[in-house]
């Protein structure tokens, strides 16, 4: 009961933060000029973006695959790939869930324990982080003078006046790092004892099984093949930034090299702590279009066209990753009772 209740909060909390943000970027706007520019767009390089996304959905349950194999276990590339839609999905009601929906279907089907398949998706998320950052730098190598004041005002800005580091006195730091030596060594010392306790002894376990899992990528027999699969899956995504330019006029001339700044701007959009980055997507992309001259109403439109048709999509194919995992567990019931 008292589990229910925190997710209740968790979803409330998280859904009305996204209502708000939307509400801070949509208002003020013509919702009927909205949806007539809408009815006017080209939905064949929508549905061309979505074809890219279903291939890239593919490629990461190919990688995960990847991950997965040294731990010893050989999952079919179906019920990666469906795990994977179903995480997506999970992740449009609390932000972050999708990661362990994941890991607990895939889990299901093939026995593979929870903490070992979570510490594979630490590592997926932990390169997707570093390509994000990859990105960025490249951008700043090649037109640092065009880019640069976008990401200062809207992303660095924001962050330092959050956490201004000036305002913390050194005998706070002191003492939190003491607090935290302390924690430390009175674990360590007591380990023995705190693992007699049914809730530790299951997060030491949990957490046993991730440093585990962790330490397997060391044991990967393609690892060349993650990394061109984990790039594949970045020019995918930058593909199905590109290709949603042509559905508007507005933003119709754009370049590649354009798109991988809106892939980035929107990534840093989607990482936000709400539902697939609702608002925040919208806000950080529609101003990073105003560097090239379109208006803060069209780029609103290509957010809208760009974020809801891939929101869609997430829910269609989360919604047939539950039809597969409940024919496959009648399947298997049917198979035992036999």
């Amino acid at each position: 009961m008292k589990n229910k209740f925190l997710n209740i909060v968790k979803y409330s909390l998280f859904s009305g933060t996204a209502i708000l943000l939307l509400y801070l970027v949509f208002r003020g706007q013509d919702f009927k000029k909205i949806g007539d520019n809408l009815a006017q767009a080209n939905y064949y390089w929508v549905g061309l973006s979505l074809f890219l996304a279903l291939l890239a959905n593919i490629v990461r349950a190919y990688r995960w695959n990847l991950l997965i194999q040294p731990l010893g276990y050989s999952p079919s590339l179906a019920n990666s790939f469906f795990s994977v839609s179903l995480g997506y999905f999970a992740n449009l009601a609390i932000p972050r869930f999708g990661e362990l929906s994941r890991c607990g279907a895939l889990n299901k089907t093939d026995k593979i324990p929870v903490d070992k398949l979570f510490a594979t998706v630490i590592i997926e998320r932990s390169v997707d982080l570093l390509t994000l950052i990859l990105l960025m730098g490249l951008l700043f190598l090649f037109k640092f003078s065009f880019f640069g004041n976008f990401f200062e005002k809207v992303v660095i800005n924001p962050l330092y006046q959050k956490f201004d580091i000036h305002h913390i006195s050194g005998v706070v730091v002191l003492f939190l790092g003491f607090f935290i030596c302390s924690l430390i060594f009175l674990g360590i010392y007591f380990r023995e004892f705190l693992k007699k306790i049914t809730v530790v002894s299951k997060a030491y376990n949990f957490g046993k099984g991730i440093f585990n899992g962790l330490l397997s990528v060391r044991k990967m027999q393609q690892k060349w093949m993650f990394v061109f699969t984990s790039g594949l899956i970045w020019f995918l995504y930058l593909l199905m930034t590109y290709v949603v330019f042509f559905s508007i006029p507005a933003t119709s001339h754009l370049t590649m090299v354009d798109g991988i700044f809106i892939l980035v701007a929107g990534g840093l959009g989607q990482v936000a702590p709400v539902q697939n980055g609702f608002g925040v997507y919208h806000g950080i992309v529609a101003s990073a279009l105003l560097l090239y001259g379109i208006n803060f109403e069209n780029g609103l439109l290509f957010a809208i066209i760009s974020h809801e048709s891939g929101t869609l999509f997430m829910i269609i194919m989360g919604i047939i990753a539950l039809l597969y995992f409940f024919f496959a567990k009648r399947k298997h019931i049917l198979h035992d009772a036999a």
